[in-house]
């Protein structure tokens, strides 16, 4: 049986990381390494503060970008007062987001 990039053993897969702005550099790369070693395997990352540029960039690379929209009245809370604790939350919901 034949692997392709994303996929082992029949089960599909991908990078999936989380940045604000700040961290952006950073992710750029994470994402050029990926991308170097295996440029099919897909990458999502999960926004929590990039810019509209920075959004930009990754989606002109490839890479799917979502927002992690808090569940409930209490999560809405906590990413008022922290707003990366959206990648904390988001890891419950990477089958939903991606």
């Amino acid at each position: 049986m034949s692997q392709t990039a994303g996929e082992t053993r029949g089960q599909r897969w991908a990078v999936v990381s989380g940045a604000d702005a700040a961290y952006f550099p950073l992710l750029s790369e994470l994402v050029a390494s990926v991308r170097a070693v295996a440029p099919a395997v897909p990458i999502g990352v999960i926004d929590v503060g990039l810019t509209p540029e920075q959004q930009a960039s990754l989606a002109a690379s490839g890479v799917i970008v979502r927002r992690f929209l808090p569940q409930s009245a209490a999560q809405a809370r906590a990413l008022a007062r922290r707003p990366a604790l959206a990648v904390n939350f988001a890891k419950l919901w990477l089958d939903v987001l991606f």
